[in-house]
């Protein structure tokens, strides 16, 4: 707790961080509860503070600052998670079993062949009611769809499979993925447009920076495959990665080295700033420019969770320059932690994300 000492926005931070993830699969009755016995909780200790009397004020005194500021933090995870997640979870609940015609665009693809695919969607209208949340998309013909595809379909609607080898519903909750969407009949299934934006742009730029990278290896005389590595480390692609290579960083257990991760941002953004001061650029101006580059980089990587946490960390050290405060580690990393799950609430349970906040 020594780490917390004088920090305030680190601690509700931290508290907010670690209520949404205990938070995130309970019901929404306990998730209405918790928040309304914080509320009440802070309530009275406001009138307490009014008072000022009794030996349990006396008590509490020292650290009633504190104890406002986890109370408000948990009752805000609770609502966030209740009203974002909890509700999303309801109303999808109610398509379940059914056939609908659904309208969305794709976000990425997770397995594709000549045979069909997996996609991850985000739906935007049902039978002409518009919609917001994410899906798989499992297509039983070939479809060739890539990212912001938008498109349109007859899909029948079922829960994500929680009981079979794999855990659907664990490993893509994370995403914002809440039902499984079956199309079998390429008839009633269209491509009707292409979304448009900063985060398929970036798409674009990575594809393009893959081909860049093949070529150069070819050129220089490496052997097919060989640009796997460099693609992952730059791009976060390791679908042309050679299954030797894989195996041997498995082997080894440094397998992540190989997925884009604050490791990789640490490293560019770095070097990035050591050109600049050897450019004899000013701290404000490299400030900007970090802060500038950082975006980018988010952007680039796809806003992985990691990278996010590094990133919003980046952003926040550089911004104390300009309001003349020392740099606080702890709290640029509690607080990049809970702005991701304050924006994208189904974040509480990316174990990455988790991992890479305590970690730190």
């Amino acid at each position: 707790m020594n780490a917390f000492e004088k920090r305030p926005l680190a601690l509700g931070a931290a508290v907010f961080l670690l209520t949404s993830a205990l938070l995130f699969s309970c019901s929404a009755n306990l998730k209405l509860s918790i928040a309304v016995s914080c509320a009440a909780v802070a309530a009275v200790l406001l009138i307490m503070s009014g008072i000022k009397s009794g030996g349990l004020y006396e008590t509490l005194r020292p650290i009633k600052g504190a104890l406002l500021l986890c109370l408000c933090a948990v009752m805000l995870s609770s609502l966030i998670s209740l009203f974002c997640v909890s509700r999303e979870y309801d109303e999808v609940s109610v398509y379940i079993g059914n056939e609908c015609f659904v309208r969305g665009y794709v976000t990425d693809t997770v397995y594709e062949s000549s045979y069909g695919g997996y996609y991850k969607v985000q739906l935007t209208e049902i039978d002409g009611s518009e919609v917001s949340f994410g899906a798989l998309l499992d297509l039983g013909f070939s479809a060739g769809l890539e990212a912001g595809d938008i498109f349109s379909a007859e899909v029948s609607f079922d829960e994500l499979d929680d009981d079979g080898y794999f855990e659907e519903k664990s490993y893509y909750s994370k995403d914002g993925i809440i039902a499984s969407l079956l199309c079998e009949d390429d008839a009633v299934f269209s491509v009707v447009g292409t979304k448009e934006g900063i985060t398929y742009q970036m798409i674009a730029l990575r594809s393009k920076i893959s081909a860049i990278l093949e070529v150069m290896t070819e050129r220089a005389g490496e052997s097919e495959g060989a640009y796997g590595i460099p693609e992952a480390l730059l791009v976060g692609d390791r679908s042309n990665l050679d299954d030797t290579v894989y195996r041997d960083f498995k082997y080894i257990g440094a397998s992540h080295l190989l997925a884009i991760s604050g490791l990789h941002f640490s490293v560019l953004i770095g070097g990035f700033e050591a050109i600049l001061k050897r450019m004899g650029a000013g701290r404000r101006v490299r400030a900007l420019l970090i802060i500038a580059a950082s975006i980018f980089y988010m952007a680039f990587s796809g806003f992985s969770s990691s990278v996010l946490r590094a990133g919003i960390m980046m952003i926040i050290y550089s911004l104390s320059y300009f309001s003349r405060r020392e740099p606080d580690r702890i709290t640029s990393l509690f607080v990049s932690g809970a702005l991701i799950v304050a924006a994208s609430p189904y974040s509480a349970a990316d174990t990455v994300l988790l991992l890479s906040v305590t970690a730190m």
